[in-house]
């Protein structure tokens, strides 16, 4: 876990939030940064989300209404969280 504050970034900081969650195999809702070099974090999230590992927001989903959409099946769905359990194995 990093030092840093809570408001501080570099590039590797989603890098590792993504192989963290998917090391972990940890539902997640992500939300890439609009301004990421290379467009990179929503490359990343769009992956995880075709695997089926992750829910992406980005530009006009990534509301207050986009992330209760996107919450409920990670809090609600034992079949979402048994999907993401079980891949690649």
């Amino acid at each position: 876990m990093s030092s840093r504050s809570p408001t501080s970034s570099s590039p590797a900081d989603g890098a590792g939030t993504i192989a963290e969650l998917t090391a972990l195999r940890k539902p997640s809702v992500l939300i890439p940064l609009a301004t990421s070099a290379g467009n990179e974090q929503e490359h990343n999230a769009f992956q995880l989300q075709q695997a089926g590992a992750t829910v992406a927001l980005v530009k006009e989903t990534a509301t207050a209404k986009g992330l209760r959409t996107a919450v409920a099946p990670v809090l609600t769905s034992p079949e979402w969280r048994e999907q993401i359990l079980n891949l690649n194995s």
